[in-house]
């Protein structure tokens, strides 16, 4: 509170500054509207901010440094309108913080807009500013060092009375030993304590007399117990009189011999004042004003010794002198003992973090400022005298050009971060053309220079395999991997491109991954980050061709991620395609599947519903497929060989119901007969399409597989269970036209050597069961067609390999292929054959007629009229057309 009373008693006697911004103080200093903003983090113009604090010489300095900012540096500058109560103020204001007198919270973080102070008393904030710095080093400010002075706190004597006491005795009053009594009579000088107003003075147990700990310690280390009161608890506070006056041991009997002294505050410098009244025999009677503006009239209406700090101006008219004590022992003080001397204060200046960086020649001027003790002192007298802090400074700026031009930066002596520069502004390498500095920007770094004049900074740029983003730098920073940069004066680091990398940093290239490999991303640092193409698959660290066809290759493939796959949805990663199998002991030997279903894809050897195979064409021995899944065969052997018997007995007993005689009217079996063999020429038809490798609708697929058994395509029945492979199957089908072609003749001939039959008119005529051969032949062309050409019916796969279109793990040109061969030949024999005969009995039909030998062809004529007996032919036509590949 006194700092701020302080603060407003030395504006009432001039101190202002008002005019440094109205008018210019030096001949040649820099106009206002030719000095320079700096910039905020924004890029926003802001004027350098300084803090004054609530003291006299804080204040003069202070502004006296602003004039100097704005005339002699050219900078636009403003005085905070905020005070700083106390030394600790600029620590945090010089950070940012918003409430920097704020005890509990100073809300720190903000860009700072006070840039500079001066006559910092942070000697006495020592601890927090260090505390400061280590919880925000990045705002902490930047301490220049001393003043050139230190700040001292001691007790002080007017001149008058040091005058008074050296004209009548030759006493000096300025050295402790002048105070002892037994060889002087230093209190006929001094005025008696009963002439002070002691409702004016605080409370003892309401100061530091009461202070246990500090009490505690001047009993301890001056001895004097009597001077203090022992409490409950063990503690010392203070024995005052009428809770006022504290009393000295040299005049503790006798108050009226005591010198009165005065402190303020809570009780500035109290412990050190009482120990040495006490070792040096001073007869003081200490007593603590009641407040900053008690203290000042205490001090100048009567003759006492006082408290007082320098500089200082509050008492400055009275030419107070310091009192020498001993000699300061600093490990006494730091024990707690004070009856040595006092150490003066450590005095700075300071200047925000980012100052170097926004203003450099600012904060290099502000590093140089220097005023010694007494010359302060004799400033402040001179306000104090004028009235005008503006004109003593100002007169102090013109007697004293040599000095602050000292202060003054070399306008080439560039800072970090800076570089020289010419008057285009362009940077340059050396002093000779250089005019001034300026800010290092991005792909730049500033560089220390030694020359003649002394130290300074270039600006080069960065070479290449370097960058630097930001302005005021002081090193280029080398690509990291991954990156490279190629120019001079590169800002940014540039990625490697996909298909490149690079391992090291600082290069100037990278380094490309060579055919057939790319990277996944940007940047790659490593040969390890080179994958294959898309398209390519790795194998044993050779990227393969990936056959797009049946295989989904991106980016990275590699043979173990094949493996791993699960489905075909992740197309990060690669995978068999649905409808195709991969060997799983060959990964890229891919198959084609004939049906979708089989092969789900992903991994390679899936199938689907335990089916096997390359081609996931069959079900595992001892199953069949049947309702999309493989089924155990069970019973469906014996029920085989029990259909096939049944469908043999038909075939025989067919001889008795289709061996009618060719009349002109159709009779209701011939109707029936002929019915049935159009709609099984139908089915016939329909099993054929199936076979086309067509995704045919859901209901008509339904269809079209019930039409395949007509077709002898048996797989839902079961057929591999009773033949077994898929040569066995093939072959038993081929085989079952020839074993009826050749059974019944034979069964014929048999039944004409057997008399019950021939009794009974029942043994076989030739007509007739060669009219029976050719009715089975007639049915079963379409079917003896399409079984005859299945072995010559063959796709290819990706490897180049090919398959048969029906019975896909059989791979054609292998010995199960031949075998099959031959027995499609042998079925395409007979049917030839028979259509061949058929078209001879045609062509013989008309010739026929009325003989016996017509009911040989029966087969061929009887569902026509007389006019188109041929028109049988024509129906055969379409067993081999359809069958065609």
């Amino acid at each position: 509170m006194f700092r701020v009373l302080l603060r407003l008693a030395v504006v009432l006697l001039g101190l202002t500054v008002g005019q440094a911004g109205a008018e210019l103080c030096l001949d040649d200093g820099v106009p206002e509207s030719q000095r320079k903003y700096i910039q905020d983090d924004s890029g926003n113009d802001i004027p350098i901010g300084v803090i004054e604090c609530g003291w006299a010489s804080s204040t003069f300095l202070n502004n006296m440094a602003l004039m100097m900012i704005q005339e002699v540096l050219g900078f636009h500058a403003v005085i905070d309108p905020r005070v700083g109560a106390s030394g600790a103020s600029p620590i945090y204001a010089l950070a940012g913080c918003v409430d920097f007198d704020n005890a509990k919270e100073k809300n720190c973080g903000s860009e700072t807009k006070i840039h500079v102070s001066v006559d910092s008393w942070s000697g006495t904030h020592a601890a927090a500013q260090q505390k400061f710095a280590k919880e925000y080093p990045r705002l902490a400010a930047e301490d220049l060092g001393s003043m050139g002075y230190s700040g001292e706190e001691s007790m002080y004597v007017s001149h008058e009375i040091l005058h008074a006491a050296y004209s009548d005795s030759g006493l000096a009053l300025d050295f402790y030993k002048s105070y002892n009594t037994t060889h002087h009579d230093p209190k006929k000088y001094f005025d008696s304590i009963h002439d002070v107003d002691m409702s004016e003075l605080a409370l003892c147990n309401e100061t530091v007399m009461s202070h246990p700990n500090r009490m505690g310690n001047y009993a301890r280390f001056s001895g004097d117990y009597d001077g203090v009161l022992s409490q409950a608890d063990g503690s010392f506070i203070a024995k005052c009189s009428n809770n006022r006056w504290w009393y000295a041991p040299a005049c503790r009997q006798n108050a009226s011999t005591c010198i009165p002294v005065f402190t303020g505050g809570d009780g500035w410098k109290l412990q050190a004042m009482m120990q040495w009244s006490t070792a040096y025999g001073i007869p003081a009677a200490i007593a603590i004003s009641g407040g900053w503006s008690m203290f000042v009239k205490h001090v100048q209406s009567h003759r006492a010794l006082h408290y007082w700090w320098v500089p200082d101006a509050t008492f400055i008219d009275m030419l107070p002198e310091q009192l020498q004590v001993a000699r300061q022992s600093a490990n006494e003080w730091l024990a707690g003992d004070k009856k040595t001397g006092g150490q003066g204060s450590y005095v700075s200046k300071m200047v925000s973090n980012n100052l170097q960086s926004k203003a450099g020649r600012v904060r290099e001027f502000v590093s140089n400022i220097n005023f010694e003790l007494p010359e302060v002192q004799s400033l402040l007298l001179d306000v104090q005298r004028s009235g005008s802090s503006y004109n003593v400074s100002c007169k102090w700026m013109r007697d004293n050009r040599a000095r602050w031009s000292a202060w003054k930066p070399v306008e080439t002596s560039c800072y970090e971060g800076f570089g020289l520069v010419d008057a285009s502004g362009s940077f340059v390498s050396n002093r000779t053309t250089a005019v001034g500095c300026g800010l290092c920007q991005a792909g730049t770094a500033s560089e220390e220079l030694i020359d003649d004049v002394g130290r300074t900074f270039q600006c080069k740029p960065c070479p290449p395999g370097y960058s630097q983003p930001n302005t005021y730098s002081t090193q280029c920073e080398p690509c990291p991997t991954g990156t490279s940069a190629s120019m001079y004066g590169s800002t940014r680091c540039t990625p490697c491109n996909e298909g490149d990398y690079q391992p090291d940093a600082a290069q100037t290239s990278c380094i490309p991954c060579g055919a057939s490999r790319t990277t996944l991303l940007l940047g790659a640092s490593s040969v390890a980050d080179c994958v294959c193409q898309e398209g390519k698959i790795e194998k044993l660290s050779t990227c393969m061709e990936c056959d797009e066809q049946s295989m989904h290759c991106p980016r990275g493939s590699t043979i173990e991620k094949l493996e791993a796959a699960d489905g075909t949805t992740d197309l990060k990663i690669p995978f068999v395609k649905k409808g195709f199998f991969s060997n799983p002991e060959e990964p890229l030997d891919t198959y084609r599947c004939t049906a979708e279903l089989f092969c789900p894809g992903g991994s390679p050897g899936v199938c689907f519903g335990d089916r096997k195979g390359l081609t996931c064409g069959d079900c595992a021995d001892g199953y069949y497929w049947a309702s999309n899944q493989c089924e155990p065969c069970g019973a469906v052997s014996t029920a085989w060989a029990l259909s096939v018997t049944l469908a043999l007995v038909c075939i025989f007993g067919s001889y008795y119901m289709l061996t009618s005689s060719y009349t002109a009217k159709a009779s209701v079996m011939m109707s029936t007969t002929a019915a049935l063999g159009m709609l099984v020429a139908l089915f016939q038809n329909l099993g054929v399409l199936n076979t086309v490798a067509v995704q045919w609708p859901d209901g008509l697929e339904a269809i079209l597989n019930f039409a395949s058994l007509f077709t002898f395509n048996l797989d839902a029945l079961g057929l591999s269970c009773a033949a077994g492979g898929n040569v066995g199957r093939y072959v038993s089908t081929a085989s079952f036209f020839w074993i009826v072609t050749l059974a019944l003749p034979t069964v014929g001939l048999l039944t004409n050597f057997i008399p019950i039959l021939r009794s009974r008119q029942l043994a076989w005529e030739k007509n007739k069961t060669i009219s029976t051969l050719g009715q089975f032949l007639q049915v079963g062309f379409t079917t003896m067609c399409n079984v005859g050409v299945m072995p010559f019916m063959c796709y290819r796969h990706p490897t180049g390999q090919e398959s048969i279109l029906k019975y896909p793990n059989v791979f054609c040109g292998t010995d199960e292929h031949v075998i099959m061969k031959v027995f499609g030949a042998l079925v395409i024999l007979l049917a030839g054959s028979f259509f061949t005969a058929a078209c001879y009995a045609a062509y013989q039909a008309p010739k026929w007629s009325g003989k016996a030998r017509l009911a040989s062809i029966r087969f061929l004529v009887f569902r026509f009229r007389p006019d188109v007996w041929y028109f049988g032919l024509v129906l055969l036509a379409r067993g081999p057309l359809l069958s065609l590949p």
